[in-house]
């Protein structure tokens, strides 16, 4: 499967939570080796396209595909290559920093240990405070870390920059432009600075 190229094709694809359309009639393929971020305004279904290319969520209507080599597969495979990031998705607060780090790595396979991930993000001398004492931009930190340096084949970020001050999005730029290139990668975004990142931009009408 590693050596396989990977790649999400969605054919007129739509999403509606009761009456209300999100998006409609989409089609677009993202292939791995690329990069793409998906902007539009608040309201207009980003977040909610991340989903669906996660496998969170199915399109209400049309085809979504995923393929290794343009061979189908299980929707159910999609959560093994997988790698998420989101401002409303949470780290278990009672855990330590190192605690989290090493619970992480038994479920997704590093490419950094722990220590050194610990020295990647500069926080050596936070690593037995628990998670809920942390800042905002420090809990960010740590969850773009953790889905950006494994061997996971799709990530996904959800609006990456928030709660980040300039030194770490600078930080967050340098390691996405180094992981991307292996990854299919997309971010949800509405900020201009998430975009450059991107190869690729796709927009969804409001």
């Amino acid at each position: 499967m590693s050596t396989s190229i990977f790649s999400i094709t969605l054919q007129g694809i739509s999403k509606r939570y009761g009456y209300q359309w999100i998006f409609e009639d989409l089609s677009v393929s993202f292939l791995q080796g690329k990069s793409y971020a998906i902007r539009g305004f608040n309201g207009s279904g980003k977040s909610t396209l991340l989903r669906i290319l996660s496998s969170m969520e199915s399109p209400s209507t049309g085809k979504r595909l995923y393929q290794f080599d343009s061979q189908p597969i299980s929707v159910h495979s999609v959560p093994k290559i997988l790698s998420f990031s989101a401002p409303y998705m949470n780290i278990p607060d009672h855990h330590t920093v190192r605690e989290a780090i090493s619970f992480h790595g038994k479920f997704k396979s590093m490419t950094l240990s722990t220590d050194e991930l610990l020295g990647e993000i500069n926080m050596d001398e936070h690593a037995d405070k628990s998670i809920h004492v942390l800042s905002s931009g420090q809990r960010q930190k740590i969850k773009l870390a953790l889905a950006m340096y494994n061997n996971d084949i799709l990530l996904l970020l959800d609006e990456p920059g928030t709660n980040l001050d300039e030194n770490n999005y600078q930080w967050f730029a340098n390691t996405f432009d180094q992981v991307k290139k292996s990854k299919l990668a997309c971010i949800a975004t509405n900020e201009e600075r998430d975009a450059k990142l991107c190869d690729t931009a796709i927009w969804l009408a409001s």
